[in-house]
Formats: structure tokens, C-alpha cells, sequence
């Protein structure tokens, strides 16, 4: 069953079963994973019972992880500390049914109490692994906590610093989610960092459709509480701006996105390549690799497989890209902004 494997490869699974057994959601990202002619009546009855259990099992683990963000949050808070979260559970509220955006570790970041907060973990019953100079690893009663330091790559990388301090500085939100003692990032911050963290996986791995979705439906809900103005100087700055043209017009095209009101642009010239990188997901996968090391060599191997994403889309080739990481490794050892 090629659509079920493909959807669960592309992260929507859960929303794409929705969609064929009780059409609850508008999918126009459909047309990308369904051949022609498709009907439902093509999946065999087991395989049908397979895909619902499977979604089911995603729903259950959604709420479940929601529980432990928040109880990792409120020990935080009774310290003083107050807790971000980024990525996956705070953008699944922007989704017509939050729990089927399949989502895996608790991405967080609790600004200048990040060291204190993992001592606070730990002293809670948390494992702890520091991983490495941009987040730690907690892991809490069987979630993964993601307690992000730093947003970006900064070592060795001064434009990224750049970014960074500006990513910090725009952060501060009172808006909680869901009432909980976690608290959504501001959309001017969430709105650049969603692209900075997509253009990381496209470059060093892959992107999904799930990644797309989320842009679409975060654009969609947050337009008129963003500076689109200054959104596009960053990403110009970021060397971002032909990905995120390129995202747009996919988006528009395929996913429902809405420009309207907003100053961004929609390019064709790279969209369907990026797409079909995006369905053929051609690099070999990073996320989840053990080992620092070895999860260096999957990215540099990807980046001489895949260097056209280099050459092409970001504003800097793949040789530049290496040299430049390679000498951040061996000089700026005790990072800084």
C-alpha cells in the first residue's frame, strides 16, 4: 500500500487517513500522494483496519506527550522558569484537528535558565544527555525534551549569530498554549525560525510535506501579527529568500495558503524540484541518528550528494558551506554569540 507508506514517510499519515475515511479536512496536498483514478475502494479491508489502529496509536501518544510537556512546564514554572515551546505541539494548534499532526519530541526553550532547568529535570527523575552546544537532552517518563540553548548552527558562523541574537531578542510572548504554563513564541520569531529549522533539513536531509502543512496553516492563522517586511530582510539576510519563494508557491499551489495580506513572494523556478526532492526524499535521513559524529558525516555525505540545494536555492555552495563548518568546529570550540 505505496500511499499509506508515503504518507507516513511524509509525516500525515494521521491526516491523510482522516481525509479518505471521513473527508473532515480540506486536503488539496492529495493530488501529490494519490495516482489517478484513485478511490478508496483500492485499499484492501485490512489494510484499511491497519491505517485507522495506526492512527489511533498516533492520537493516543499525541495527548500523551501533551501531558508530559505540560507537567515538565509546571515543575519549571514552581522554579521561576518560564518555558517556550516551539515546533511541533504549538504548531499543531494551528490545525483543524490538532492531534492527528503527528508529533515526536518536546522542542523548548527557557531562555537564560536553560542550565538551570536541566539540573531541574534531573533533579526530577530526568535522564539527561548534553548532546551538544545548540540543545540538551532530557528525557522525562518517556519523552524526549528538546531544551534549546541556541535556534541555529552559530559555531564558526557570524551571520547566524547575527540571527540568533535577533530570533532571542524577538521571542517574548504572554500568549499561553492551551492555558498551560507553556507559552507560544511570538509569531514574528515562530514565522523565522520555522523557515531557518526547514531550510536546515532541506539542505542537510529532507523536508516533508508535514513541514509544508505547517507553514501553510501557520501563514494562514498568524498573517496579520507579523512584519513582513522585516520577515523578508531576515530571510535576504539568511540566505533564505529562493527557499521560501520556492515553499510559497508549493504551498499556494498544493496546500491551501493564503498570500493575502502578506508581502511574500510565490517563485516557481526551484518549486519543483524542491517538491520532488520533497516525495522522493532522496537524502538519506539524519534526524534520530545516535552519535554526534556519525550524524556529521550522514549531513556531509548528503550535502556532496545533494549539493544542487547549495549551489541553487541557498546563497552559498556546498564547498564554502563545508570549509566554513569545518573551521567553526576546530576554532570557535566555546561558543558565543
Amino acid at each position: 500500500m505505496d500511499i499509506y507508506r508515503i504518507a507516513n514517510e511524509q509525516g500525515i499519515g494521521a491526516i491523510t487517513c482522516d481525509y479518505l475515511f471521513g473527508h473532515n479536512l480540506s486536503a488539496d496536498f492529495c493530488d501529490l500522494l494519490f495516482p489517478p483514478h484513485f478511490t478508496i475502494n483500492t485499499i484492501p479491508t485490512s489494510n484499511k483496519i491497519s491505517w485507522a489502529l495506526a492512527v489511533e496509536n498516533i492520537i493516543k501518544q499525541y495527548h500523551r506527550r501533551k501531558a508530559l510537556s505540560i507537567e515538565i512546564a509546571d515543575i519549571w514554572a514552581q522554579e521561576g522558569i518560564k518555558t517556550y515551546g516551539l515546533k511541533g505541539w504549538a504548531l499543531s494548534t494551528y490545525y483543524p484537528k490538532p492531534e492527528l499532526r503527528e508529533c515526536g519530541d518536546f522542542d523548548c526553550y527557557l531562555g537564560a535558565d536553560f542550565a538551570r532547568g536541566n539540573e531541574i529535570a534531573i533533579a526530577n527523575g530526568a535522564q539527561f544527555d548534553p548532546h551538544d552546544y545548540r540543545h540538551s537532552h532530557i528525557y522525562y517518563k518517556g519523552l524526549t525534551i528538546e531544551n534549546h540553548q541556541y535556534f541555529l548552527p552559530i559555531r564558526g558562523n557570524a551571520r547566524n549569530k547575527r540571527l540568533e541574537q535577533y530570533l532571542q531578542a524577538v521571542i517574548p510572548s504572554e500568549k499561553r498554549i492551551e492555558n498551560s504554563n507553556v507559552y507560544y513564541p511570538s509569531p514574528q520569531f515562530h514565522a523565522l525560525f520555522i523557515i531557518l529549522h526547514m531550510l536546515q533539513h532541506f539542505l542537510h536531509e529532507n523536508i516533508t510535506l508535514r513541514h509544508m502543512l505547517d507553514w501553510t496553516y501557520f501563514v494562514n492563522a498568524e498573517k496579520e501579527n507579523i512584519d513582513w517586511r522585516e520577515f523578508n530582510a531576515k530571510c535576504d539576510e539568511a540566505g533564505a529568500t529562493r527557499f521560501v519563494e520556492a515553499l510559497n508557491h508549493i504551498c499556494t499551489q498544493h496546500m491551501g495558503l493564503d498570500l493575502n495580506s502578506t508581502l511574500l513572494k510565490a517563485d516557481s523556478r526551484y518549486a519543483d524540484k524542491i517538491l520532488k526532492d520533497t516525495l522522493e526524499q532522496s537524502s538519506r535521513h539524519v534526524s534520530g541518528v545516535s552519535g554526534l559524529w556519525k550524524t556529521r558525516y550522514m549531513k556531509v555525505r548528503n550535502i556532496i550528494e545533494q549539493r544542487w540545494k547549495f549551489n541553487e536555492v541557498y546563497d552559498r555552495n556546498f564547498v564554502q558551506h563545508m570549509l566554513q563548518t569545518a573551521i567553526g568546529i576546530a576554532c570557535d570550540r566555546n561558543v558565543r554569540l
